[in-house]
């Protein structure tokens, strides 16, 4: 935007300078042509109902209007415009008035407001209704005739535009008989079913009458029908029904108005309001039902419920009205069973009357039923102790009676049928939907003297237990553990019981809805009593937990299992679970109603016991009766002690440093106590650590083998795992031939098993041979625990003793070499405006290293690290002492199949924040690059950079190369660099998608820096700040000579060239920001120079003879020529040519008097 306001600006500061472009001093000023013709001018003429002042004035007219017709270019026939829209100008004038540029115009304000409206504020286009046209209203008036409804509709529609307008309106299942137009200017046009069309032309007020006719529909509730109508702001209807007393109901109704007529009608008037249709219907008044006798079948559906102490009844009859019509039906039900509901469409109200050990009830209706109707009826009687009838509700007065009776008991209710007459036995599959449900027998009958009798008995519970046992034995206790998963069925239960081995006490019981619990003695047992808080039914787990002390550590063991009382059916898994130290036996002879099991037997069934840290499942057993005898022998194990050796010897140049670790496998008894035999020679600077040592004692006298033997006392007995380090060292002193070093390791005694590793490290100066006596050379990647943070030179492995390795140590003067080579380095950055950078780090690299490299990056966020094409995790390492607090040290894992001799790539993808949260107008950009550890040697790296596109970098980094080409237009293109590193790598070496947006630039480097920084700017910042300064210096050099400004210019080119010979991206920078700025100084100084020639090409020059002007000739047309070849020509007027003292005087012309 700024190189469009700065060029205007430069020519309205060009334009409103009067001595812009001079280099010379100027002759005095030339006439101009408007002080030329305001001194050839005459009076101005005066309008034709004025009178003429003077003869000259009678001229100016008639000149005027003949220079008007050829100006304008406009037929004869054309009207004059009014008297005050007229101007007179002298004809010999005319030229200067139309090349004036700063002419005015004179004209009345009342017109100047008029224009000025027309501009700002436009005609409004007229506003368009929302719609066509509207039905405002409807009248329905009509009558019921037998099984038809006469309407005849009045719609009342007013259409808001002259055009035709097109109404929808519906009427459903209505059928139009006629349609009335008085106007005849609505039509009705059919669109669909029950969907019409209304095409009214002419704009106002019309009306059209339609005839509907529709059906009338019966049913037990009463007789109705429903049409479908527009929806209409106002809506009346008017209906006349020729029966008398009854009730009325119109939906929707506002209001609503019922007249009886004497004729014996009714007649009904509403007002609907706003609807799409309404529905009338209407049945007898109570007590006007018509008492028309009937016959109909009736099928009976019952369902019978016996349980929680009652029987319940719910009948359905469904009616088949085979003649005539029913108001009443009458049903009889057993007078012991309460009514509880009787439910039927239309029902008006229902009474019961008792006749004998029966109750007849019956129901009204509000209307006869005349095809089907259904009753339904809910009973409840107590349960008796004896036998009972079920199902024994008929209906009373019909032809013929059938029907389905369902019988249902509660679970925990028994049933025997006891007498069963003229009723049969059906499946499920027979029986309606409603009464399918689980548990149900189902009859059916096809006479109402049908008898069904049961007897009631009271279910007792039925519990099926899932039993999971297990017994946890320890050296001072015995724990056994129950989970009971019940299946409770029939009845539900509110306590459950168990059976306790003497002596234990329980220590926990779980189960869902517990109350409490309580233990009281039995038999050789104790009862556990489990109250819960809520009748229970369906499955229920109880979790028993109980123990008592163990006197006897060995010896025979019963094992106590719990057991669940008073229960139908019980299957169970016992498992026995012991320490590693205590040996299990099952006495086979005294097994009884138990089976051995396996383990994978026990995780079939679901059964996964809890084995503490340090024991084992011993035993497990299955049995599906009680009762359940094992018998366990358990025996103490002996001890057993394993041990790892591990040694490491490193060898420096005046010392041999030893460590040894120890690490015990205690195994089934605990030990406090561990001997080691050391070498005589190194034991009184041996030194042991480790975890709860109480005393080191060492033996006075040395052994026949030349080992002292060293005792480790604890404060207390350890099993499992135990670790202990001794370290000692060797003083050695190498000559020039070398010396040689007997390693003997340090042996463990009263140790089942000892093996044993002897990893061997040196000094870089140092060359190490070694004789092994009854060891076994390894790799070092075979090590079974991490004996050093180095990689050892030399790695062997013994199983028993004598163990000894002699090493020759000789000392050579080393020439240090690089181990690791960065042939190629590639680093991409992403700078945001105000966001953290995002790099991107490929190197090519050569290393004898096979461990792992060290790497510092400056306060990262590590998105992926990749080590020829897999991915790596990397290691924290500790930071550098000194270093910035912001770096981070990580080691990267390099371990590799291939040859040390082939290069490997490593990729690196992270985020680092910048210094300053965002971008600047312009600052240093600071990029720290990833630094591997001393002595790693780069031989090619580049640097690309994204920045965001309003945004330069300026200038060349130090100890960088760029690659920024030089264009008219644009200064950061990449030129072709001497190696494209974007081929280097493939495209895969990365698993992090690294997406890069911006303005790239490229450079590149033959060490390996650790840092890039370069100056930024932001462009239209700079670009604004240049092309001022260019203007500025422009417009400074304006009102110079061309002399001054030639130097002036070439000085700059001079400097900008010499600054350009130490700095050229900085001087290409700043140049092309101002080129806005120097194409602005051109068009300045062009647009002066212009000026400057068109005032010096028009001036009148000194030596013309003035000639007296003679405007009160006509017809005049002189012309004279100057010295200096200029012609002054006038049209149809006389031509004046002045000197330069007539073109310097200022006369006033006849259009500004």
């Amino acid at each position: 935007m700024s190189r469009v306001y700065v060029f205007p600006l430069a020519v309205v500061l060009a334009l409103g300078s009067s001595a812009i472009g001079q280099d010379v001093p100027s002759a005095p000023g030339p006439v101009s042509a408007e002080a030329a013709s305001r001194a050839a001018q005459g009076p101005v003429a005066k309008p034709a109902d004025a009178k003429p002042a003077s003869a000259k004035g009678a001229d100016a007219k008639p000149a005027s209007a003949k220079e008007k017709e050829p100006a304008a270019g406009k037929p004869a026939a054309e009207p004059a415009l009014g008297q005050e829209h007229v101007i007179y100008v002298p004809f010999k004038n005319l030229r200067d008035v139309f090349e004036k540029e700063d002419s005015s115009i004179v004209l009345p304000y009342a017109q100047f407001l008029e224009m000025w409206n027309r501009l700002v504020r436009p005609d409004q286009p007229p506003v368009e209704p929302p719609v066509n046209g509207v039905v405002t209203r409807a009248d329905y008036v009509g009558a019921v005739k037998g099984e038809l409804v006469q309407l005849d509709a009045t719609l009342d529609v007013e259409v808001l535009s002259a055009d035709w307008a097109q109404l929808q309106v519906q009427f459903g299942d209505a059928a139009i008989g006629s349609a009335r137009s008085e106007d005849g200017a609505v039509l009705l046009r059919g669109v669909g079913e029950g969907r019409y069309e209304l095409l009214v032309r002419g704009q106002g007020k019309h009306q059209i009458k339609l005839s509907l006719v529709t059906g009338v529909k019966s049913a037990t509730e009463g007789r109705s029908f429903m049409v479908q109508c527009p929806a209409v702001g106002v809506s009346n209807l008017e209906l006349e029904i020729p029966e008398k007393d009854l009730a009325v109901q119109v939906t929707p109704q506002r209001t609503s108005e019922l007249q009886s007529e004497p004729q014996g009608a009714t007649r009904v008037r509403a007002v609907l309001g706003s609807t799409n249709q309404f529905t009338v219907s209407w049945q007898p008044k109570s007590g006007g039902t018509d008492q028309a006798a009937g016959l109909a079948n009736v099928t009976d559906t019952i369902a019978v419920d016996i349980g929680d102490g009652v029987v319940h009844t719910h009948a359905v009859f469904d009616y088949q009205i085979l003649r005539g019509s029913l108001g009443e039906l009458t049903v009889e039900v057993p007078a012991d069973q309460r009514l509880l509901d009787v439910q039927v469409p239309g029902l008006r109200d229902w009474q019961t009357e008792t006749a004998g050990d029966h109750q007849r009830v019956k129901a009204r209706l509000h209307a006869p039923a005349t095809e089907t109707v259904r009753l339904e009826l809910h009973t409840e009687a107590p349960i008796s102790e004896q036998a009972f009838q079920v199902g024994h509700v008929r209906a009373v007065g019909v032809a013929r009676e059938s029907g389905i009776l369902a019988v249902r008991s509660a679970e925990d209710v028994g049933l025997e049928y006891t007498v069963r007459e003229s009723i049969t036995r059906i499946d499920a599959a027979d029986a309606p939907e409603s009464l399918r449900k689980p548990g149900s027998t189902f009859y059916k009958f096809f006479t109402p003297d049908h008898r069904l009798a049961v007897v009631a008995s009271q279910l007792k519970p039925r519990l099926v237990v899932d039993s999971r046992l297990s017994v946890l034995l320890d050296k001072a206790r015995l724990t056994t553990r129950g989970e009971f998963k019940y299946q409770v069925s029939r009845s539900g239960i509110f306590t459950l019981t168990f059976r306790l081995p003497v002596g234990f006490r329980v220590d926990d019981v779980s189960a869902e809805a517990m109350e409490r619990f309580e233990v009281a003695p039995a038999d050789n047992a104790q009862t556990l009593t489990a109250y819960l808080a809520k009748k229970l039914l369906g499955d229920v787990t109880v979790i028993v937990t109980a123990s008592q002390t163990r006197e006897e550590p060995a010896g025979e063991l019963v094992l106590p299992l719990l057991e669940p009382l008073n229960v139908t059916r019980e299957e169970g898994l016992v498992a026995v679970i012991a320490p590693e130290s205590l040996e299990v036996k099952t006495d086979a002879a005294q097994l009884q109603s138990a089976r051995a099991a396996t383990p994978a037997e026990l995780t079939a069934k679901g059964f996964q016991p809890q084995v503490p840290v340090g024991s084992t499942l011993s035993a497990a057993f299955s049995f599906v009766t009680r009762p359940v005898n094992i018998v366990q022998t358990i025996a103490q194990r002996p001890r057993r002690t394993t041990a790892a050796v591990g040694t490491v010897a490193n060898v420096k140049e005046d010392v041999v440093q030893v460590t040894t670790t120890f690490r015990y496998q205690i195994q089934f008894a605990g030990a406090d106590t561990f001997r080691i035999a050391v070498p005589a020679a190194v034991s009184e600077r041996l030194q042991i650590e480790g975890d709860g040592i109480k005393e080191r004692r060492k033996s006075e006298q040395a052994a026949e083998d030349g080992t002292v033997e060293w005792t480790i006392v604890l404060h207390s007995e350890a099993i499992g795992e135990r670790t202990f380090t001794a370290t000692y060292d060797q003083r050695i002193a190498i000559p020039d031939q070398g010396t040689e070093f007997e390693l003997q390791p340090i042996r463990v005694l009263d140790a089942d098993r000892e093996t044993g590793e002897i990893a061997v490290h040196k000094d870089r100066a140092l060359s190490v041979d070694a004789t092994p006596t009854g060891l076994e050379e390894i790799d070092p990647r075979e090590l079974s625990q991490p004996l050093g943070a180095t990689q050892p030179h030399l790695t062997y492995r013994y199983y028993q003793h004598p163990a000894r390795l002699t090493l020759n140590v000789t000392k050579h003067e080393l020439q240090d070499v690089v181990k690791t080579v960065v042939g190629r380095a590639y680093v991409e950055a992403v700078i945001t405006e105000d966001g953290p950078m995002t790099v991107r780090a490929r190197y090519e690299v050569k290393s004898s290293e096979r461990q792992r490299l060290a790497v510092t990056l400056h306060h990262p966020r590590i998105l992926g690290i990749t080590v020829a094409g897999q991915t790596v995790a990397p290691e924290k390492a500790p930071d550098a002492p000194g270093g910035n607090p912001e770096d981070r040290t990580y080691f990267i894992n390099v371990a590799r199949a291939a040859d040390s001799d082939e290069p490997f790539q490593i990729v690196a993808v992270f985020e680092t924040p910048r210094p300053d949260k965002e971008l600047k107008v312009t600052d240093l950009l600071r990029l720290p690059l990833p630094r591997f550890e001393d002595g790693v040697k780069f031989q090619k790296t580049y640097v690309r950079l994204w920045v965001p596109k309003d945004y330069r970098l300026v200038g060349t980094p130090d100890g960088f190369t760029s690659h920024i080409g030089v264009g008219l237009w644009d200064s950061r293109a990449i030129t072709q660099a001497a190696d494209n590193p974007d081929g280097w790598f493939p495209k895969d070496t990365s698993s992090f998608d690294f997406q890069v947006d911006g303005t790239t630039y490229l450079f590149s480097s033959l060490t390996g820096p650790t840092e890039l920084t370069i100056g930024y700017w932001h462009i239209p910042t700079m670009t604004i700040i240049a092309s001022l300064i260019a203007l500025v210096i422009g417009l400074v050099l304006l009102g110079f000579s061309l002399e001054t400004k030639v130097f002036t210019i070439l000085a700059l080119a001079l400097a900008v060239l010499f600054v350009g010979l130490f700095r050229p991206s900085l001087v290409n920078s700043w140049l092309l920001a101002a080129r806005l700025g120097i194409a602005c100084v051109v068009a300045v100084w062009l647009v002066a120079w212009l000026l400057y020639v068109r005032r010096r090409g028009w001036s009148l020059p000194s030596s013309a003879s003035p000639v007296a002007a003679m405007p009160g000739v006509p017809g005049a047309r002189p012309a004279a020529t100057g010295s200096a070849g200029r012609t002054v020509v006038s049209v149809d007027a006389p031509a004046v040519e002045q000197s330069g003292e007539v073109a310097g005087r200022t006369e006033r012309g006849s259009d500004e008097q």
